[in-house]
């Protein structure tokens, strides 16, 4: 075992999570199945993140870490769009800054570091209706409330999901359904960092307006999954089953993944150098680096015969055998 000295992937471990994105089945109901939840993690006293993907169409990669400005948006189709101008855009009454609508999205901002994500998700969940996964189903489609409002998951399939309904309905979509908030973020020059700060605190304004005058210029403005808390993103690791077997239809039994043996290995990349053999991609005794993307599902259909599949491959066999590929690295890091 050798100890992991890279700067971006050493921040990898349980007490830097900030927050999750999770795949939504649609309708947005429930969480898909095949998936391992991004996550993204900062540093104490640091305005450098990474987003940590373990399992995505490119494969399974860790960005280098660097300042970036995180905000979380909902509404139909999708929200919060690089270049769009936003219309009759303001504060929500009552929310003081922390909320912001438009006639077509919801949005609130997480910050740039790990002490933001952390005090921006603590204030929208203390202010947010929290329900249950089974009551916010009942209840979506709403009908016209008095006020734009957000709403925490707190238990259930969903549990730790935000969802926002704006006053008067959409004027896309279902008008009063409902959205999940997504995750929105591009880097930020970190001279403009102290610009949503105050004496040290968070200025709401501040921060929502660093993060609309700059995104228009960001030459590489990232649309995420679902905003997931920490809380939620564990219990979906924890409770979650994935079955290759039925997708695969492969002549030896695949067992079923259970997502929660995954999680804690996931974070030994933090503490450890990580490699990974895989020979038919050239995969031999290689170390994990970051923005190093591996087991592309690009990498399955172009040679199905390394993941002992017969060629023509449709895209659940396609999908399922990069998964379990991903899994099975992720099972043989070292402590």
């Amino acid at each position: 075992m050798t100890a992991q000295t890279n700067r971006t992937l050493s921040m990898i471990e349980d007490a830097n999570i900030g927050f999750g994105t999770v795949r939504l089945n649609n309708p947005a109901t429930s969480f898909q199945a095949m998936q391992l939840p991004s996550m993204y993690y900062g540093l104490r006293s640091s305005y450098l993140t990474t987003r940590y993907r373990p399992y995505h169409d490119h494969g399974f990669t860790v960005t280098n870490a660097n300042t970036r400005i995180y905000a979380a948006a909902a509404g139909p189709g999708h929200p919060l769009a690089q270049n769009a101008v936003p219309v009759n855009d303001h504060n929500v009454n009552g929310w003081n800054n922390y909320l912001h609508r438009t006639d077509d999205w919801l949005m609130f901002v997480l910050g740039v570091s790990l002490e933001d994500f952390q005090a921006q998700i603590a204030a929208i969940i203390d202010r947010a209706t929290k329900q249950s996964t089974e009551v916010f189903l009942q209840n979506n489609p709403a009908n016209n409330a008095p006020h734009s409002s957000v709403v925490y998951i707190e238990s259930g399939e969903l549990q730790g999901t935000f969802w926002g309904l704006r006053y008067g309905g959409w004027g896309a979509g279902v008008q009063f359904q409902y959205y999940p908030f997504v995750v929105r973020d591009y880097a930020i020059p970190a001279a403009n960092i102290p610009n949503i700060y105050n004496n040290g605190r968070l200025d709401q304004g501040a921060l929502y307006n660093e993060f609309m005058n700059g995104r228009a210029a960001a030459a590489h403005y990232h649309r995420g999954h679902a905003l997931c808390s920490k809380e939620g993103l564990k219990r979906f690791y924890s409770v979650n089953v994935v079955n290759v077997q039925n997708a695969l239809q492969a002549v030896l039994p695949i067992p079923d993944i259970a997502t929660k043996n995954l999680l804690s290995r996931l974070q030994t990349l933090g503490n450890s150098v990580q490699r990974v053999n895989f020979p038919a991609l050239g995969y031999n005794h290689q170390v994990i680096t970051p923005a190093n993307a591996l087991f592309s599902l690009a990498d399955v259909q172009n040679n199905p015969g390394g993941f002992n599949l017969v060629a023509p491959v449709n895209g659940v066999q396609a999908a399922a055998a990069q998964f379990n590929a991903i899994a099975n690295m992720i099972a043989n890091f070292e402590e």
